[in-house]
């Protein structure tokens, strides 16, 4: 990507834009970066410096002293949170070559994507001793995540020397993979990295004979095995892609494994950390969900106003305009894997018709969950797009050609992710695919059908303007919401939402699925509740877990699509939660974020009673008796079938030994 020059204002001035730090940021300069951090920090700008930080990190294909001289300005600064409401996590690290360079620029992309990554290094090469032997720190102490970070060291211990391979040492190699991710996956998640070509081209390549296959071939065999071992619990991190995106044989370096054991050039340290860090984001929910791009000069050449419709850039048969073609198409790949695609244009109503009516253009208007073509400024559009589309700047990424147009949009939305748009589209499209923005790992059934669900919920919202009484209109579309118990067809999504939702979040536990796994073995209650109306299913909108406490069931977690809110779903609910815990009072937990306070009035409006709270008012502690208090009224059909079916099963749970902690209100608490 292009650096842009430009003269630093005075102190004073500095806070007020980011107009003079943020084409540095976008740029490649360094020093002339750090400049820029140094008199913004001087003048007291920390938001502006923080909203910098993240815009630079998050940038790919910058030189190793690019992200080393921000990492050391983030750690100078106290490490501070980069993006809102990070999630933390424990992650037990392990590999067969040195890392001690690698997990710093892990931890600053992960802080990047609001994640607090806290890692522990295990001894070098101790991978077999550490999970294999139970009694190690390992089992002990697993973390959250196990990340594995396997190289050529490990290979060669298995396979031997490169050369002809016997087809056994293969074979062992596999049984050797399965038995470390056996030992630890019930503790915990796994992520391991798979095998990359080494820095020398292997004799044997892929050749094949009686009982011994070509090097090449063998870690083609592994890494195929590997792939089959993902599961809810284990995830392959592609070291493949980072050595390719670092440049392939030149990612390596002789040198540094002689003398350090770490077998890559810098800019390979880069691309796998980079690939770490956002299969993590991946698994925590923290992934971009939106990308909103501009249209003149980004996504086609020209400019409608000045070339009309027909005359832009862009075409499959035009040497000037395949780049553009193709990056319209990568936008519309990633709509298939669930990202929504948003337009935000300074340009006149009527440019919407150029996706219909040229031929050359690869997306359609169907494509797009939501165009803001005005002459308003890009931070209205984006606001617009936000309240279309149901989540906050913080899951999107901006792509605008005009530096001026990604300062206005960060000066009034900071937590939004930005990129400057080349002056070729192949620099567009390279920074987009390499920056891993939209990394995924598991879909799930709802992130492939969100831009459906989300036209449902659009010509839902068309449909209200026609009623003049909201309840009308609500009984009109005929709402349905099934209960249904946890378990396999919805385990996966229960947890991405626990990961993901941050409005209409009760306490903002981030459950992984392992923790909700053991806490419904060890006889908590998940309800999962889906969503279906006049204008089609919205899939799984929603997740409570009710765990007990003496005799009173508290809710440990509660989370719901905020698509839904405001429909009487919230009530829906919790009549069910009443009817579900009979004669035993509820127990609601309400802890305060900068993002829920949408929840904070709900126990009241459910018909709960406030019996505790902090000092603050951030943890507040409400209680109803279902024998005695009248569920909430709602406008919603509850189907319980499925749970009906299981709840069996569920009163045997509920009536073994409670094996779950308990958790009680604050010793500091004072009566509402």
């Amino acid at each position: 990507m292009p650096a842009f020059s430009t003269s630093i204002p005075s102190h004073e001035a500095l806070p007020d834009s980011l107009g003079a730090g943020l084409p540095l940021a976008l740029g490649d300069d360094p020093r002339a970066l750090d400049g820029a951090l140094d008199a913004l920090t001087a003048a007291g700008a920390t938001s502006t410096v923080h909203t910098l930080l993240r815009v630079a990190l998050l940038q790919p294909g910058r030189t190793m002293l690019w992200y080393t001289k921000l990492l050391n300005r983030w750690d100078d600064l106290g490490r501070p949170a980069l993006k809102p409401n990070p999630v933390a996590r424990r992650i037990v690290c392990l590999a067969d070559h040195t890392i001690d360079h690698l997990l710093p620029l892990v931890k600053g992309f992960c802080a990047s994507l609001g994640i607090d990554a806290d890692f522990d290094l295990k001894a070098f090469d101790s991978i077999e001793a550490e999970i294999l032997d139970t009694g190690s720190t390992l089992h002990s102490d697993p973390g959250d995540l196990a990340l594995i970070v396997l190289g050529e060291t490990w290979l060669h211990r298995q396979l031997g020397p490169p050369g002809l391979i016997p087809t056994e040492r293969v074979a062992q190699a596999t049984d050797m993979l399965d038995r470390l991710v056996n030992s630890i996956v019930e503790r915990n998640e796994v992520l391991i990295t798979n095998f990359a070509p080494g820095a020398v081209v292997a004799p044997g390549g892929y050749a094949h004979g009686e009982g011994r296959i070509g090097y090449a071939a063998a870690i083609g065999q592994l890494n195929v095995h590997m792939h089959g071992m993902q599961s809810q619990q284990v995830t392959v991190i592609d070291q493949v892609q980072a050595v390719h995106t670092a440049g392939g044989q030149r990612a390596y370096s002789a040198a540094n494994e002689q003398r350090a054991g770490i077998p890559y050039e810098p800019a390979c340290l880069v691309a796998l950390a980079r690939e770490i860090a956002f299969t993590i984001a991946a698994l925590c929910g923290k992934t971009h969900r939106a990308l909103v791009i501009d249209l003149d000069n980004t996504l086609w050449g020209g400019t409608i106003g000045d070339a009309g419709p027909h005359g832009i850039v862009t075409g499959p048969d035009d040497p000037d305009g395949i780049g553009y073609y193709r990056l319209q198409q990568y936008c519309g790949r990633l709509t298939s894997l669930g990202v929504l695609l948003a337009a935000a244009s300074k340009n006149s109503p009527e440019v919407k018709s150029i996706f219909e009516d040229n031929p050359n253009v690869a997306l359609t208007g169907d494509d797009f969950s939501s165009m803001q073509i005005s002459w308003d400024p890009k931070s209205r559009s984006i606001a617009r797009i936000s309240a279309e589309l149901g989540f906050g700047p913080e899951f999107m990424l901006f792509v605008d050609d005009n530096p001026f147009e990604l300062a206005e949009a960060l000066g009034r939305h900071p937590d939004l992710d930005v990129i400057l748009a080349g002056p070729e589209p192949a620099d567009t499209l390279a920074a987009l695919a390499n920056g891993r923005y939209f990394h995924t790992v598991r879909i799930t059934d709802t992130d492939l059908s969100r831009h459906r669900h989300l036209a449902a919920r659009q010509a839902a919202a068309a449909l209200r303007t026609s009623f003049d009484d909201y309840d009308e209109y609500l009984r009109a579309i005929r709402i349905r919401v099934d209960v249904q118990p946890y378990g396999e067809p919805n385990r996966r999504r229960v947890a991405q939402m626990l990961q993901k939702s941050n409005q209409f979040n009760l306490t903002t536990r981030r459950h992984t699925q392992h923790d909700l796994d053991t806490l419904h073995e060890q006889g908590a209650t998940i309800g999962v509740f889906s969503y279906e109306d006049t204008f089609g299913s919205q899939g799984v909108i929603g997740a409570i877990v009710l765990v007990p406490q003496g005799d009173r069931l508290r809710i440990d977690s509660w989370v719901m699509s905020c698509r839904v809110l405001n429909r009487t779903v919230e009530q829906a609910i919790g009549a069910w939660m009443m009817q579900f815990a009979g004669t035993r009072p509820l127990l609601g937990e309400f802890i305060a974020t900068d993002k829920n306070a949408i929840v904070r009035d709900l126990y009241a409006r459910l018909g709960f009673r406030r019996v505790a709270s902090s000092a603050p008012g951030d943890h507040e502690w409400w209680e109803c008796d279902p024998s005695a208090d009248t569920p909430p009224t709602h406008l919603v059909e509850l189907r319980t079938d499925s749970w009906d079916q299981h709840d069996g099963h569920e009163q045997d749970r509920r009536d073994r030994d409670r094996r779950l902690p308990d958790v009680v209100p604050p010793t500091r608490a004072r009566a509402a």
